[in-house]
């Protein structure tokens, strides 16, 4: 079941829908399923706990593009209200879900919190949002410091990602249709990583994730050190997705490698590096040795996948930035985007 906002009105006259009497129908209860897209100013207060106590058996939910905490007190409230009312919720998707206009701290502390209390935990959750150039603005909307309050042992696929912003490019004909190109991404960086709580809530008893499968955190930057600890403590993980700090003092590529062979069962493997300033100083010096640095060479991937047979593929970028090359070995698929 989907319910699509499509309203083609301006922002103030969607604010002002916000506050007319609403009704929600008698719906299949049976419903296990449920996509709310578009919601740009959020929703009629009392509209969301009303929509759970409806759908009492709703398992997976995907929220996308919206204002989850509304435009006041009572719709923060709501939302809580929503996910606490949710009691064989599963599986959440929150796909560029921006806390609240109003600047009050918390929303995403208060709604992991809710998820947390249940009696049944979450088996798969994603956040997603998507990175823009203006990389103040990005840090200031999201709520990275709230996000460690949704790690809970139940958790067997957790993706906290960022994806990069499309970008509608000139055809080289003029008469052609335009192509779309991804720009790069911006992770949280490292510093602030540290401070977000979200390394002590994967790897402390009592909130760290039991069995994790499938990993994700390419919104957060994390050092070598980090990394080594996560892969540490899950051992049993199969998919993997990164974002690694590139700083060359700390030798990261092969510490990384060492790492990621505990993890014998691992079939994908995607680094996103996130360059310290002496990685540039040594691309000035020497663009070869500074990407041999960087990024794998065959024999070490041949290595690894001699330790982790099940690999099948190994992608890592800088930044996510659109030049790429690719390198094809027997029986697997690797590929590489330095920097131009």
């Amino acid at each position: 079941m989907s319910y699509i906002s499509r309203l083609k009105i301006d922002n103030y006259a969607y604010q002002e829908a916000l506050q007319l009497p609403f009704s929600i129908p008698e719906l299949p209860q049976t419903t296990k399923t449920l996509i709310l897209d578009g919601f740009s100013f959020g929703y009629p207060a009392g509209f969301l706990a009303q929509l759970a106590h409806k759908l009492p058996n709703l398992q997976q939910l995907t929220l996308h593009l919206q204002l989850l905490g509304g435009m006041d007190e009572s719709t923060w409230e709501d939302a809580v209200s929503f996910f606490t009312r949710l009691k064989e919720l599963r599986r959440l998707e929150l796909l560029d879900v921006m806390p609240t206009l109003w600047l009050k701290p918390g929303f995403f502390m208060s709604i992991g919190k809710a998820l947390t209390s249940r009696a049944v935990g979450l088996e798969k959750l994603t956040i997603s949002f998507t990175s823009f150039e203006q990389q103040d603005e990005f840090l200031r909307q999201v709520p990275y410091d709230d996000l460690q309050y949704f790690i809970m042992p139940s958790l067997r696929i957790l993706f906290l990602t960022v994806s990069p912003e499309d970008t509608v490019a000139p055809p080289a004909d003029q008469d052609g249709p335009q192509a779309v190109q991804a720009l790069g991404v911006f992770p949280i960086p490292p510093q602030l990583t540290t401070q977000s709580g979200i390394l002590p809530a994967l790897l402390t008893e009592g909130t760290a994730p039991t069995d994790l499968e499938y990993v994700d955190l390419s919104l957060f930057t994390l050092t070598i050190d980090q990394i080594e600890e996560v892969l540490q403590k899950h051992t049993r993980l199969e998919y993997l997705h990164i974002s690694l700090y590139l700083d060359p003092e700390a030798r990261p590529k092969e510490r990384l490698l060492t790492a990621l062979s505990i993890c014998t069962v691992l079939q994908e493997v995607n680094i996103i590096y996130f360059p310290a300033m002496g990685f540039y100083r040594a691309r000035g010096a020497n663009r070869t040795e500074a990407l041999t640095m960087a990024f794998p060479q065959q024999n070490e991937i041949e290595a690894l996948s001699e330790k982790c047979p099940c690999l099948e593929l190994l992608e890592a970028s800088i930044l996510k930035v659109p030049t790429s090359g690719q390198v094809d070995l027997p029986g697997w698929h690797i590929i590489l985007q330095p920097l131009a």
